[in-house]
Parts: structure tokens; C-alpha cells; sequence
């Protein structure tokens, strides 16, 4: 980085934080004193509703409509096989358990709580919590404990990608941080935008803690859908999902570490807690939802500056990784990706559940799914004694292939075969830089 610029951004990262941590507190106290009218569709009964299903868990709403509460969670269970080259076990294990209590008021005020159930070492004991309130569709004000997406993958949480875990480029620079958040949309999401700002008391994908603040800018573009009607029954044409996202992030006084897995938990990189005067990453995304095709493609690239070395610093800016990956409904289900808020699709899904009734009964959705991914990280993190060939390796890539069965809406069930590659030889490969592993999953979601 250029020092004018790291300066520059130095002063203004303090005046907002300054700034920001005071704001954190303001916005809850005028969210919860703002004037609204009841907005929402009064229920059929005309009294407050409220029932539990397995499908849509605990479900409340006010007679006029005006507040909704959910209460429900997701599980996911597997069994992963590693090759004997991989030291770690084959075994069963639970993958994600998260419990969420969420809900809305007027269509303004919005609040979700998920509790850390499964066990990672995240502050407060969850996952996320968070209030927020959408002044206009062009401006919405979150705080609390909130994820903060760079990159197509971190568009969506862990249990809705198609492919199992995160691939590379979610381990260098994604993470929930207690903060701040605003975003917003034009042109009915022709145009969607967000900003954070990230206090230092949050941890990444891993679970690991990230105690540096962070400051972040992203935008995502639709252009083909920009003044398009969100109610329009007549699904867009295929060429009218493109869409293309940039974002950068920036930490001043980093502290944090550098681990990378592979989406099934192998440990490929691997440095411990590292102080820098900053750093900054530069994020793109592009892709289409050609109905029930998805491609997509995301690249992050950035690094470290000054990084303190026991004698001096040196900077460590050498820094990529990025993932393509395709996505396939042989069933005919269209795809409706968004940038920082994933919407229902236009059709019900799957089309055909296999619990349907009459003429809507039927197999489910059938999904296949392939990813490749590559990580190249500065040879410096070696040179300089942070890291070894035995605990990691400077560049790797994997190759996931998976399939998905959608019984219905609730219920999915996935095989993937996973294959690895590294240029070094790391312990977690048992030395010899290459991995064959596969898992079964089955996941439940109310």
C-alpha cells in the first residue's frame, strides 16, 4: 500500500471509530422511539395467531399484521471420510446447529438472535445478534452482532450454499464482527449496496477471534433487472440474472491471525496471532442465475503492511485466492441469488415436494454443483519464520463435486467429493500435499 493512502485512511478510520462507537448506541435508542404506523396484512382471523409446525417452527402474528416473531433453527449432521494420507479421523459429526429467534415490526424493525449452540469459540456465545431498521428501501441502519459479507459465498449463510463449507476465499478476509451496518437498494435491487464498520470483538468463519476494527464498502449491480417489478409472476429471462459485485475492506493496526481450510476442515494454512500497521483487500464478484443455472466467480486480493518482525517490519502484500463455481436444478427450480439479503424464489420449492399433495406431489429438487478453488498467500509468512512446509503450504487449490436432494423445503440431503492439492507438504495431508475425501450430509431447517 501507498503510505499516503494507508494515512489518509488512518485518520479516518479513527474519526469513525470514534464516531461509530457512539452511533452504535444512538441508533437503538431512536430505533425503538421511532413513530410508526402499523404496516402488514391483518390475519384472516382477526385476532393474533400463532402456531408451531416442523416445517415453520414457532411462528407468531399480531391480528394486524404489524409484528411477526420466528422461532425455529437448522441441524446438520455427516459423515466425512478422509483418505490415509489425512491424519484426521473418518467419522460422524454435527456440522451446524443453530437455534435463530428472529422477527419484524411494520416491515421496518427487524431484530435475529442465533445462539452459538455447535460450540465455536465466538464472543458473547453467538452467532449473531442484531437489531436493524429500514428508514426507506434505500437505507436500512443495523447494530448488534452482524455478519459482514465480502464476496459472492458470504452473500449467504453456511446452511444455504450449495456446496459444503466456504471455499478459500471466505478464510482470508470474511467475518461477524459487533458493529455497525448499512444498506441499502435502488431501482427495486437493480443496484444493492452495504457498509460496516466492525468494533474488533468478532471472530471469522473459523470461530476464531478478530480483535482489530474494520471498515468495509461493497456495492452489487443487477442491471438487467433494475425497475423490475419483485411481484412479477413471469420468471426473468435467462440472460437477465447477471450480476456483477466489488468491495474493499480495510483494518488499521491489524491483529488477528491467518488460517485456511479446506471446505471440509483440513488445516492448509496456518499462522498464529500477527500484528501489521494495516491492511486491505479489494473483493469481486461476478456471475448470472440463468433460471436453473447459477455460475459464479469471486477473486480477493490485498495483503499486509508492516508487519512486525522481531527485528524492523517488512511488508507481507502478496496476498489472492478465489473460486468458480456452477450450479445446476436438474428438476427446473430457478435460482434468484441476492447480494446482502437472499430472497424466497418466485416459485414455490421445491416444485414437486415429496410430501406434496395430489398433482403437487413429487420427487423434490435434484441439485449438482462443482467448485474450484485456489489459495497463493506471500512467501514471506515463511521466510521470516510465522509459518513452516510442515504446518502449511503457500499455494493450494481443491476441486468439490456434490450432489443435493430437496425432499422439500425443510429437508436436504448431499453427497460431495472433495479433492485437494498443495504445492507443500503439510502435516494435515500426512506430508505428501494431496487429499481425496468425501462426506454425506443430511440437514434439517424449520
Amino acid at each position: 500500500m501507498y503510505k499516503g493512502v494507508a494515512t489518509f485512511n488512518r485518520i479516518r478510520f479513527i474519526c469513525v471509530s470514534r464516531v461509530g462507537r457512539a452511533f452504535a448506541f444512538a441508533l437503538t435508542a431512536v430505533v425503538l422511539a421511532a413513530p410508526v404506523e402499523a404496516r402488514g396484512e391483518p390475519t384472516a382471523s382477526g385476532k393474533d395467531e400463532q402456531s408451531f409446525s416442523f416445517e415453520h417452527g414457532y411462528r407468531y402474528t399480531s391480528a394486524d399484521g404489524s409484528v411477526e416473531i420466528h422461532a425455529g433453527g437448522v441441524y446438520a449432521g455427516e459423515y466425512v471420510d478422509f483418505d490415509s494420507r489425512n491424519p484426521s479421523d473418518s467419522r460422524a459429526r454435527t456440522a451446524i446447529f443453530r437455534a435463530v429467534l428472529e422477527g419484524t415490526m411494520n416491515e421496518r424493525l427487524s431484530f435475529r438472535i442465533v445462539p452459538d449452540i455447535l460450540g465455536k469459540d465466538t464472543r458473547f456465545n453467538l452467532d449473531e445478534a442484531w437489531l436493524a431498521y429500514a428508514f426507506d428501501p434505500r437505507f436500512k441502519a443495523q447494530a448488534g452482532l452482524i455478519h459482514i459479507p465480502m464476496g459472492f459465498e458470504s452473500w449467504f449463510l453456511e446452511q444455504e450454499l450449495s456446496l459444503i463449507g466456504y471455499a478459500f476465499p471466505g478464510y482470508i478476509d470474511q467475518r461477524t464482527d459487533l458493529g455497525l451496518g448499512f444498506s441499502g437498494e435502488f431501482g427495486n435491487g437493480g443496484l444493492e449496496w452495504h457498509a460496516a464498520f466492525g468494533f474488533g470483538k468478532g471472530f471469522d468463519i473459523r470461530g476464531d477471534k478478530q480483535e482489530d476494527e474494520r471498515i468495509s464498502v461493497q456495492a452489487a449491480v443487477f442491471p438487467f433487472l433494475w425497475g423490475r417489478d419483485p411481484d412479477d409472476p413471469e420468471p426473468p429471462e435467462w440472460w437477465q440474472g447477471f450480476f456483477a459485485g466489488l468491495g474493499y475492506s480495510y483494518t488499521d493496526d491489524y491483529e488477528g491471525t491467518l488460517h485456511v481450510d479446506s471446505p471440509l476442515g483440513t488445516s492448509l494454512f496456518n499462522v498464529g496471532r500477527f500484528k501489521a500497521d494495516d491492511s486491505g483487500f479489494l473483493h469481486w464478484t461476478v456471475g448470472i442465475d440463468a433460471g436453473p443455472v447459477r455460475i459464479a466467480a469471486e477473486r480477493v486480493d490485498g495483503g499486509y503492511s508492516d508487519v512486525e518482525l522481531a527485528v524492523g517490519d517488512e511488508d507481507f502484500d502478496d496476498v489472492s485466492s478465489w473460486q468458480a463455481s456452477f450450479h445446476w436444478m436438474i428438476t427446473g427450480e430457478h435460482y434468484a441469488t441476492r447480494a446482502y439479503r437472499q430472497i424466497s424464489p418466485r416459485q414455490e420449492f421445491p416444485a414437486r415436494p415429496l410430501f406434496g399433495e395430489a398433482d403437487e406431489k413429487g420427487f423434490g429438487a435434484v441439485e449438482l454443483g462443482v467448485r474450484y478453488s485456489n489459495f497463493d498467500i506471500d512467501r514471506a509468512f515463511f521466510d521470516f519464520g510465522f509459518t513452516s512446509e510442515a504446518q502449511s503450504s503457500q499455494e493450494a487449490r481443491t476441486f468439490s463435486a456434490a450432489v443435493n436432494w430437496y425432499p422439500s423445503a425443510n429437508f436436504r440431503f448431499g453427497f460431495e467429493y472433495v479433492r485437494i492439492i498443495a504445492d507443500d507438504d503439510p502435516g494435515s495431508l500426512g506430508g505428501q500435499g494431496r487429499g481425496n475425501n468425501w462426506v454425506l450430509r443430511g440437514q434439517y431447517q424449520f
